[in-house]
């Protein structure tokens, strides 16, 4: 089991060294990596969808999704890397299509929608798929980071709440698909 744990911490570091990564290339070239997030309706924002949660607008966007980000991609690996991976994917692509669908105007960039995502999936997921385990991790998410129903209501400028709402859509989303599939298993 630690074992399990030191592959699923060095997953989540890798994923946030990209991230830190990107910011610096960002702040080196002035803001250029910027431009590859999710731009609604425009063709070329498509390949957004993928680089979106990986790029910020800022070192002080990128700091304040790295915790959220570290704590709830640990949760969801709880579930099995399988479900980490499908989850993730999930979550980017289903998220991400609505964004670039019905979000407003701009660059969509960011962790936050992966994040959002992640707290969808694990409160959605202990529903759908009831067991001491899920439950427990649902009860530490609701502890933890309970106030993120704020981001659904609280709409400041430049701050994506369409990518808040669609990946924690996604991700409850993703909680069902997946918690399917584990019923059928059984």
């Amino acid at each position: 089991m630690y074992q399990n744990f030191k592959t699923q911490l060095r997953i989540v570091i890798i994923v946030l060294a990209i991230m830190v990564i990107l910011q610096l290339l960002n702040s080196m070239t002035m803001g250029w990596v910027s431009q590859f997030g999710i731009r609604p309706r425009e063709f070329s924002g498509l390949m957004g969808i993928a680089f979106a949660p990986l790029i910020h607008h800022g070192w002080f966007h990128l700091l304040s999704n790295l915790l959220p980000m570290a704590i709830l991609m640990l949760l969801v690996a709880q579930m099995g890397s399988r479900v980490l991976w499908q989850a993730s994917l999930g979550i980017v692509l289903i998220g991400g299509l609505a964004v670039w669908l019905l979000a407003s105007s701009g660059v969509h960039a960011g962790a936050s929608g992966l994040i959002f995502g992640y707290w969808g999936f694990l409160l959605a997921y202990a529903w759908f798929d009831r067991n001491l385990k899920n439950l427990l991790i649902a009860m530490l998410v609701i502890l933890l980071y309970g106030g993120m129903f704020v981001g659904f209501l609280y709409v400041r400028p430049h701050v994506s709440w369409a990518s808040h709402l669609y990946g924690a859509l996604a991700g409850v989303f993703m909680a069902w698909w997946l918690s399917k599939g584990n019923r059928a298993q059984d």
